[in-house]
């Protein structure tokens, strides 16, 4: 393992490090050993990030929003504030010129930083006790907010410079300028994420239930549905944890993906990425699909709405590959082998099956 470049930040969110740190072998201990004498300019990094895992593991609750406040103003009062002009470009090729900061953090304020989006952060406060001022009420939060229609898909370049494909029925919130110690984002739908890695000012996307952690990092969330979110890594790392059970943490390899199963325990599988990521290159895949699945993947990809004049037969699935094909040749296709006759009508579609 090559940790030469390596932040604190990334210390932090490996998973073989966190393991170390928190249940030291022989093994692991040998290991880590190794890397730092071959790496000796890392150690003060190290240190530090096993500073932070220590302390998350012997205060595990969660912060107060209160808690919260207080750190940052805290914080706040050791930051150089240096104005910059930025642009948000939205999916309409709007360009807003928009105000923000960039700050300066010294390596103390850093780790801060880190620890206020890390989970388990309750030790930050005992950090900036000396510092918390609450005179100053908050600045007002505004947030840009992208919504794709049916039919359709947004590419969005953010402030920082990553990239965000929306899928259709798809909404994207975020606050404007940022915070100072994170890019947070609120993910209602699907977007495949290009991060601009940024050691100092974590990506993360909130989906349902579950946040994702992302450096330096590709991913697609699915998250029509806040019960059935789904995160798939394609480049990088990420950390996926479980906003109501901060405890529960699943580190991502790329090829890897998380989500939630019945009993609420995040769970790890392995995914095709041409499949995943086909809907980005106007590509739909149904593989086996039921019948009904394959209507409201057509339904979001070309904006209509279906109406079935009897039900299907039990069990019926479809199966196809279409790549930027217009829907009455898809509908064409997919008619023969699952027996059905259609009609089209404007942005209605009728569907009646064949009874053997």
């Amino acid at each position: 393992m090559d940790i030469s470049n390596w932040t604190v930040e990334d210390f932090v969110i490996d998973e073989t490090f966190v393991d170390w740190v928190i249940s030291p072998r022989p093994d692991n201990q040998r290991y880590w050993q190794g890397l730092l004498e071959r790496h000796p300019h890392q150690r003060k990094s190290a240190e530090q990030a096993r500073e932070i895992l220590l302390r998350m593991e012997r205060q595990p609750t969660s912060l107060e929003l209160k808690d919260k406040t207080l750190l940052w103003q805290g914080i706040k009062k050791k930051i150089v504030d240096e104005a910059a002009d930025q642009r948000l470009i939205g999916y309409n090729s709007r360009v807003d010129t928009i105000k923000t900061a960039r700050y300066r953090l010294s390596q103390f304020h850093k780790v801060a930083a880190i620890l206020l989006v890390a989970s388990g952060l309750s030790l930050v406060v005992n950090l900036t006790k000396e510092h918390q001022d609450v005179s100053m009420p908050p600045a007002p939060v505004e947030y840009a907010e992208h919504k794709v229609p049916a039919g359709a898909k947004a590419s969005i370049t953010l402030a920082d410079g990553s990239k965000v494909l929306l899928n259709s029925e798809s909404i994207l919130r975020y606050k404007k300028n940022f915070e100072p110690n994170r890019r947070a984002l609120y993910l209602e739908g699907e977007a495949l994420f290009e991060v601009q890695k940024d050691s100092m000012k974590p990506f993360i996307v909130y989906s349902g239930s579950l946040a994702t952690m992302a450096i330096g990092t590709s991913f697609n969330i699915h998250a029509y549905e806040p019960e059935a979110v789904k995160i798939y890594l394609l480049a990088g790392k990420a950390l996926v944890t479980d906003s109501l059970h901060q405890e529960a943490q699943m580190f991502l390899e790329i090829g890897e993906a998380a989500s939630k199963n019945s009993q609420g325990i995040i769970q790890k599988s392995s995914f095709d990425e041409e499949e995943v990521t086909a809907w980005t290159k106007g590509i739909i895949i149904l593989d086996k699909t039921p019948i009904y699945s394959a209507i409201q993947t057509l339904e979001k990809w070309y904006g209509v709405s279906f109406h079935l004049r009897n039900e299907p037969p039990e069990g019926l699935t479809v199966s196809g590959k279409f790549e930027n094909e217009q829907l009455k040749n898809i509908l064409d296709g997919l008619s023969y082998s699952a027996r059905f006759v259609f009609d089209i009508e404007g942005k209605q579609v009728f569907i009646r099956f064949i009874k053997p």
